[in-house]
Order: structure tokens, then sequence, then C-alpha cells
């Protein structure tokens, strides 16, 4: 449910599966943060580095330690 109590537009529901409103944005939010994957836009996002909130927090604090030296 990461991916729909996520989502900024409230675009995404469940129902037997997931499915996409008309509201998107294309933030990748969802794609960023699905725990097992799933979402993929047409055949762009299939196999590609899908970054989570947690993992570009790991980058980001990484990137201030080594410029401030630490």
């Amino acid at each position: 449910m990461k991916c729909i109590n996520g989502c900024p537009r409230n675009n995404i529901i469940l129902k037997d599966n997931i499915m996409f409103g008309e509201n998107c944005d294309v933030c990748l939010y969802c794609i960023g943060n699905c725990p097992k994957k799933a979402i993929n836009i047409s055949t762009k996002t299939i196999g590609k580095v899908k970054y989570s909130e947690e993992k570009i927090k790991e980058i980001f604090l990484k990137e201030i330690k080594r410029q401030n030296g630490t």
C-alpha cells in the first residue's frame, strides 16, 4: 500500500489490482517506493534502477558527509 498511500495526487486505487486514474503527474513516487517493484511505465522502466525514498536519503547523506569531509 506504500505506492497508493504515498501518491501525491491520490491517483492510485486498489480493487482486484492496482488501478491508476487520470491525475498522474509522472512523479514516479509509486515506482520508486513499490516494495514489490511491480509498477512500471510501459517498457521504459522495466529492469531500470528504481530509487526509493530510503535509497535517495542514503545517497544524499553520503554526499553531505563526503562534502563535509566526515
